[in-house]
């Protein structure tokens, strides 16, 4: 904890009239580019161009922003002060900006400077820099992720911010002078505040830094709020406003508050450093909803955080469904549109639209509070003459977001201490400082209020689900995430499309192609990205009958059976796809290995290389059982008692992975894996419920398209999904789109196929058999196209363009499958984690296909994807 007794320049507790205030201004203003000419000109901006990538915005909640923010405020850092622009996040906790000092001491190869803004540190007389072999950087850091290294004692601490689209931030700690106004124009200073100095990056830009307002003891919003009464509040301008309209962030009493404000409890630490509160439930043109109370609880794997950083509204998958379905119903005359924007499922042409006929949304709280916000922040403009519902889905376990459009338009007041006062109302939009209007909404609604009760305050701390924890989203070197099934790990839940470990929603964003990818892990799943080692594989000679326990390998009737089932389903799927490529292959044979554990579990690794017909093709099965700190799980059941503290939870964890690279380039390569999650109530906690989830999906990456072949192959998937639902096979396809997207080349790997994780809300066999059906349809989808065109012929140049389109296979596998970068870097068994990589690749630099040819349409398939079928 950093002391606060030297943090300011005016007593650590500011007289109860006094607070600081900062311009909130959003993205779009022209009032940014005045400040730190970061922002586009009135003249510059093409409004709906600009509002399309609202919505492809990183969803934050992870650990601060790596992506285009939304609102900005402005602080001096150093002496002589500097001004910067940072982004507003309810959901980091660090502040850090663009940093310099003297040689970079934290760059890496392939990182850049990003460009703008640079705070020089040693230019900086009020700097000081934290050694790294200082506690404060080896203990106190860790949780915001300081680095080990430390060639030399003085050198300064160091950290990596990853964030979940893939941008990384490198750079040090230091301790520093932060100045802002106050509201007699009195300038106020904090002395020692962390900041984060970053030096280079990855996939960041245009900002100057971060202002982290979660709640962690090194975040600048609980150093100031100490300093101005334990509060800060903030109003949220409409999106679609005048670009001079600005609003504030303030610490200390807000003299805009309203006799009408209402007040509800404020979760502190049980979503690790996020803002919770306790929704009971949502209503919808005046009928509340049939939602389980589970979905909002904390204590149930549920919740609801409030995210600034997140510019839409995440509910959990039990939730969005009836919300959608009455919010869409008198929606339903209107032209469907589509603004490719996967996120958002419902879009509409607004021709002859009337606000009138939506009906009202109204967030319940617990405590009998209500927050209705105005229709125009759940019915959204995406384009001109373009409407969507605004809400997207999160599956569930996991906590929802309510993000910042669904925030706007009103004061939300974060009181850290319990305190409740009252002062008059107040509009949120601010015109140049002057008085605000009111406008009709906040008249008759006023603003909300959010305070924190101590005294119902969760203890036990919880992870927050799907995109995903609470673990956190850029986890320290010191222990990385156990990642999706990779070859060599087919049973590790993946997470899809959308990224790194923060247990939460999340979207990852490409600033060249506006896709969405959806990422939100049940809270077991972020349990085994933290689980403890697995213990080490044992050579077998020969293969047993089962890799289960023998608790595990009963009769049917058993809980344990569907672990017997799918243990049978994999091994049957690795048999018959080998029969089949070995056939396909005329005369190779695969090499196999066969492994087990002490504790239980196991795998065979099956390889083939050199064929006839195949380069490479690996297919793998595991059986795994491991254990997860009690930290990573729930709180039992209320029934259990409440001095009771679960220990650490088994998992068990079983999974099928192949990847298949033939030679011939007119020969597609193939990847599938099916994997199901259980865990076990912890030994002392026998309350506690089980979890489970399937997971998996085959795609298909040609470099070349023969129609026919890819609509064959996605035909083969549709009519499996079919049987089970006609809605997963458009809504697997898309995940599949969005999940295999090589983010710096803006372009997908192949031409996909289906893709699903963390599948728990239907029926448990219905799912075994979908999983087994997916499996039993790879043969028939994938070797009637290898028969077609193993004996094809082809020059050099199609040679050449298929080793091409591995080096792109190549690039995806190492830098974004989780799986194969987790066994990297952890030291796992490199034969099985590298199998799934072809033995032969190329890169040339900057190769451009003729525009038209076939090289032109595969690229173009992968940058704008089809509808095959």
């Amino acid at each position: 904890m950093l002391s606060c007794q030297k943090a300011v320049a005016i007593s650590s507790t500011s007289p109860p009239h006094e607070f600081a205030r900062f311009e909130l201004i959003h993205r779009h203003s022209s009032l940014l580019a005045e400040r730190n000419r970061q922002g586009p000109s009135s003249r510059q901006r093409i409004r709906w161009n600009e509002l399309r990538s609202l919505f492809t915005v990183t969803l934050l909640g992870c650990k601060g922003y790596a992506g285009v923010g939304q609102f900005f405020v402005t602080i001096n850092v150093g002496t002589p002060p500097k001004s910067f622009a940072l982004i507003t996040d309810t959901g980091s906790d660090l502040t850090w900006m663009k940093c310099k000092l003297g040689k970079c001491s934290s760059c890496k190869k392939g990182f850049k400077d990003p460009p703008g803004n640079f705070f020089q540190a040693d230019l900086s007389s009020s700097f000081k820099s934290i050694p790294c072999s200082s506690d404060t950087c080896i203990r106190d850091l860790a949780d915001l992720f300081s680095l080990t290294i430390c060639p030399t004692p003085s050198t300064p601490c160091s950290y990596q911010y990853n964030y979940i689209d893939g941008s990384v931030a490198n750079g040090f700690f230091g301790n520093e002078v932060l100045s802002f106004g106050m509201d007699n124009r009195k300038m106020v200073k904090m002395h020692d505040a962390l900041i984060g100095c970053t030096e280079s990056s990855e996939g960041i830009r245009g900002l100057d830094g971060v202002l982290g307002l979660g709640y962690n003891n090194n975040s600048f919003a609980v150093k100031a709020a100490r300093m101005f009464n334990q509060k800060f509040s903030y109003c949220l301008v409409d999106h679609l406003s005048p670009s001079t309209k600005v609003s504030y962030l303030l610490f200390g009493n807000n003299p805009h508050r309203s006799t009408r404000m209402q007040y509800t409890e404020l979760l502190l630490k049980a979503l690790d450093e996020s803002y919770g509160v306790n929704v009971s439930g949502i209503s919808i043109g005046g009928t509340k909803l049939d939602i389980h109370p589970a979905i909002f609880d904390v204590n149930a794997d549920g919740g609801m955080l409030l995210d600034t950083g997140a510019t839409l509204t995440f509910l959990a998958m039990p939730a969005y469904k009836p919300v959608m379905k009455a919010l869409t119903a008198p929606l339903q005359k209107f032209k469907k549109m589509d603004v490719n924007v996967p996120a958002l499922e419902f879009c509409f042409s607004s021709a002859g639209y009337n606000e009138s006929i939506v009906p009202e949304l109204v967030w319940h709280f617990s405590d009998g509070a209500t927050f209705v916000p105005p229709k125009k922040s759940y019915i959204i403009d995406t384009a001109p003459g373009i409407k969507c519902v605004g809400l997207a889905s999160a599956p569930f376990p996991g906590a929802s977001i309510m993000g910042s459009i669904m925030q706007q338009n009103h004061l939300w007041e974060f009181d850290l201490a319990n305190r409740k006062e009252t002062s008059s109302g107040v509009n949120c939009l601010f015109l140049n400082g002057k008085k605000p209007a009111i406008t009709k909404h906040q008249n008759s609604v006023g603003p909300t209020l959010i305070q924190f009760n101590t005294r119902n305050k969760p203890t036990k701390k919880i992870p927050t689900s799907k995109t995903h924890q609470h673990f956190k989203c850029h986890p320290p070197p010191r222990s990385p995430p156990l990642p999706p099934p990779s070859l060599s790990s087919p049973s590790s839940p993946p997470t899809p499309p959308p990224p790194t470990t923060k247990l939460r929603p999340t979207i990852r964003f490409s600033p060249k192609f506006p896709t969405f990818t959806m990422q939100n892990p049940s809270s077991a799943a972020a349990a085994v990205r933290a689980a403890v080692p697995i213990e080490k594989e044992v050579p077998e000679t020969e293969r047993p009958y089962t890799f289960l326990r023998e608790s595990d390998d009963q009769e049917p009737s058993s809980t344990s059976s569907v672990r017997a089932r799918f243990e049978k389903m994999i091994r049957d799927a690795q048999d018959s796809v080998c029969k089949a490529i070995e056939a396909a292959d005329g005369g190779a044979k695969f090499k196999e290995d066969v492994w087990s554990r002490p504790g239980g579990g196991g795998g065979i690794s099956r390889v083939l290389q050199d064929g006839a017909v195949f380069e490479k093709a690996g297919v793998n099965v595991s059986v795994v059982y491991g254990v997860m700190p009690p930290e990573a799980y729930r709180a039992a059941k209320a029934a259990a008692s409440t001095d009771q503290k679960p220990g650490p939870v088994p998992f068990f964890a079983a999974g099928v992975s192949s990847v298949l690279h033939p030679k011939n380039p007119f020969a597609p390569t193939l990847h599938f894996n099916y994997r199901y999650f259980e865990t076990d109530a912890p030994k002392d906690t026998p309350g506690a419920p089980r979890q489970w989830w399937f997971g998996g999906g085959t795609d298909l990456t040609p470099a070349y398209i023969f129609e026919e072949d890819v609509k064959h192959f996605h035909s083969i998937q549709k009519g499996a999904c079919d049987k089970f639902d006609h809605s997963f096979y458009p809504r697997f396809k898309k995940w599949c789109d969005d999940y295999f997207y090589i983010k710096h080349r803006g372009e997908r790997r192949g031409l996909g196929g289906i893709f699903f994780d963390d599948l728990n809300d239907y029926d448990q066999e219905m799912l075994l058999s979908f999983a087994t059906e997916c499996a039993n349809s790879v043969v028939p989808a994938y070797i009637p196209i290898i028969e077609k065109r193993k004996n094809t012929p082809f020059t050099e140049q199609n040679k050449a363009w298929q080793q091409l389109r591995r080096g792109r296979y190549v690039e995806f596998n190492l830098v974004y499958d989780r799986g194969t970068t987790f066994g990297l870097k952890t030291g796992g068994r490199i034969e099985s984690i590298l199998v799934s990589l072809p033995l032969t690749a190329r890169w040339e630099y900057d190769h451009q296909p003729e525009e038209g040819s076939e090289e032109w349409k595969l690229l173009d398939a992968c940058i704008n994807p089809k509808e095959w079928i």
